[in-house]
């Protein structure tokens, strides 16, 4: 195996190991883990159309019409009617969804913190730096194939 397969494969299994953990710790919170992101992705745009956050979640509007309904349904997301375009609908998260939401962060932000206990400010800013220039790697060949 070459170097770079075993950096991807690394990287993967930390991801894979780390999603199953926090799944785990989150396995009796009322919502999925595509909900928790669908409310944060919500929460950081303040209100937006379904469109735009399924091209920020990268899924389907029919994918995300079902999340949003069960989201509506227990008061978590709220659907306006958009004042330029009465056509069009807004979405936003709820007090009762911010709520719920932060509850799931603090067990993500404390779950993150002990899987990262012990590296120094200097390795922290390493694997940024590792992670932002494959953000920036991501984002050429998305570029040139027009992804």
């Amino acid at each position: 195996m070459d170097k770079v397969q075993e950096a991807i494969n690394t990287i993967a299994f930390a991801k894979k190991q780390m999603s199953g953990i926090i799944k785990e710790k989150l396995k009796d919170f009322p919502i999925s883990r595509e909900q928790s992101q669908l409310l944060y992705t919500l929460t950081e745009e303040k209100s937006c159309t379904q469109k735009r956050l399924a091209d920020l979640l990268f899924v389907s509007e029919a994918t995300l019409s079902v999340r949003i309904k069960r989201l509506e349904t227990i008061g978590y997301v709220k659907r306006t009617t958009d004042k330029k375009d009465r056509r069009k609908f807004r979405l936003s998260v709820t007090a009762k969804g911010k709520k719920e939401l932060l509850k799931a962060l603090d067990i993500v932000d404390a779950t993150t913190h002990e899987m990262l206990e012990g590296f120094t400010d200097k390795e922290l800013d390493f694997i940024i730096s590792i992670g932002k220039r494959i953000e920036i790697n991501i984002e050429k060949i998305m570029e040139e194939s027009n992804l």
